[in-house]
């Protein structure tokens, strides 16, 4: 079974998640990174795709 899809973000909706995410890691550091939910973590890296920044290459030797 696979996923279920979900709706694309509105531009100031993704914005809001993504800083909302980014804010619980300035604020409690690794702590905060634990507090991120799903949908914050898909708004950031739309975010990071929409301002240019492209997967890195998997190598030998990266964890699965």
């Amino acid at each position: 079974m696979s996923a279920p899809e979900t709706a694309p973000f509105e531009e100031t909706e993704m914005l809001r998640l993504a800083r909302r995410a980014v804010g619980k890691v300035d604020h409690k550091g690794k702590r905060g990174a634990t507090l991120i939910t799903l949908e914050e973590i898909e708004a950031m890296a739309t975010t990071l795709a929409c301002l240019g920044v492209v997967p890195a290459k998997r190598t030998k030797g990266d964890p699965t």
